[in-house]
């Protein structure tokens, strides 16, 4: 019975003293862990202006355990865009408040034509948006500089035809 005793005495002093440097010890749990949203968590518009769509992509997310480690950068192979995307879930405790986050990307210099753009997380594409690149009338400034350049063109054959007629005489 002595050396129970003994024995629960030491243990009981050794949880004392270690119990506090327990805290410095992070839980093996807890940790940032990949995660894949749900689609219907996912969404995608697409804004046009001339030749650059800004596509805007929202993730809402059940908790504010999430993070989205790298937004990555479009890559596009012909008329399809894609990006793919690091998204990590909180296997730790976190704040029970639905979190949304959002990021935009600009894709400029596109040519009249259809287009895809595809967002992918971890590599598995989650969801799709098409949009349209319609081919760009001139604007009122380009008009006028063609019809100033056509003018200019029309009066210097006229002014030279006048000279030459009247050199002639």
């Amino acid at each position: 019975m002595e050396l129970h005793v003994g024995v629960l005495a030491v243990a009981l002093v050794l949880s004392t003293l270690l119990s506090p440097l327990l805290a410095f010890v992070p839980s093996v749990s807890e940790e940032w862990v990949p995660y894949l949203p749900k689609a219907e968590d996912v969404s995608l518009s697409v804004k046009v202006d001339g030749d650059v769509a800004n596509v805007c992509v929202s993730i809402v997310f059940p908790s504010a355990g999430y993070r989205v480690s790298d937004w990555g950068e479009p890559t596009h192979v012909g008329n399809s865009y894609v990006v793919d995307v690091k998204i990590e879930r909180w296997t730790g405790p976190s704040a029970q408040v639905i979190t949304t986050l959002s990021h935009e990307y600009r894709i400029e210099k596109l040519r009249p034509g259809r287009y895809s753009f595809t967002f992918s997380v971890w590599g598995k594409p989650i969801k799709q948006i098409s949009f349209q690149i319609e081919q760009q009338t001139p604007t009122t400034n380009t008009t006028i500089i063609t019809i100033a350049a056509i003018l200019s063109s029309i009066t210097a054959y006229l002014a030279w035809k006048i000279l030459h007629v009247y050199l002639s005489r």
